[in-house]
């Protein structure tokens, strides 16, 4: 019995030590990277430092940023890829979502909303519908991509908190990551299928 726990003891330590983190080493060329995106082997990095977007080849042994948009996206947030489209957010024009078709090699940098009512920060994506934080006006906002001309509307409204940041959607929940200068970080989520969402905490007081 003895030798069986210390195997275990064994075998668990030695796996932790094998999990370590793996750098992926880009020659130091990135400015404060803030949103990342993947579509295949190709990864894209958002930079606030210099206000570019970099894709790196993650098919590439020693992978470098082949791309550097020239367009100025002022203090970018998220990023996310849905079919052949990257979507970005960023805090131009009072929070802006621009977009890039995949497909297009000239990486042509379109502004798909405006005006949305402050820094847009996290970003998720279900069906046709994209959801995004309004990262210090305390809402989340749903904008419909079916749309030709596509208009926001408030989701979620008055959320407690000082920062609403990132989002994710697993099982038809869209989660929530909240910072409270309070004490109160925590993840929260709704029901994407409730008319009238509200807040469920899922675990607060994360250091």
């Amino acid at each position: 019995m003895k030798k069986t726990i210390l195997f275990g003891l064994s075998l668990f330590f030695a796996l932790a030590m094998n999990a370590q983190t793996e750098i992926l080493n880009i020659d130091g060329t990135l400015v404060n990277p803030v949103g990342i995106a993947v579509q295949d082997s190709r990864l894209f990095i958002g930079q606030v430092g210099n206000q570019t977007l970099s894709e790196i080849d993650l098919s590439q042994p020693d992978p470098k940023p082949i791309t550097n948009l020239d367009e100025d996206i002022s203090l970018i947030g998220d990023m996310i890829v849905d079919g052949n489209t990257l979507y970005i957010s960023s805090s131009d024009d009072n929070g802006s979502i621009y977009q890039i078709d995949l497909t297009d090699t000239n990486n042509t940098v379109t502004q798909l909303i405006s005006n949305l009512g402050g820094m847009t920060f996290g970003l998720a994506i279900q069906n046709n519908d994209l959801y995004a934080t309004i990262r210090l006006s305390n809402k989340i906002v749903k904008i419909d991509l079916s749309q030709s001309t596509p208009t926001a509307s408030d989701f979620l409204i008055n959320i407690p908190g000082f920062a609403i940041n990132d989002l994710a959607i697993y099982q038809n929940y869209l989660y929530i990551a909240i910072g409270d200068s309070n004490g109160g970080d925590r993840i929260a989520r709704v029901n994407l299928a409730d008319s009238n969402p509200t807040e469920e905490l899922v675990i607060n007081n994360i250091p």
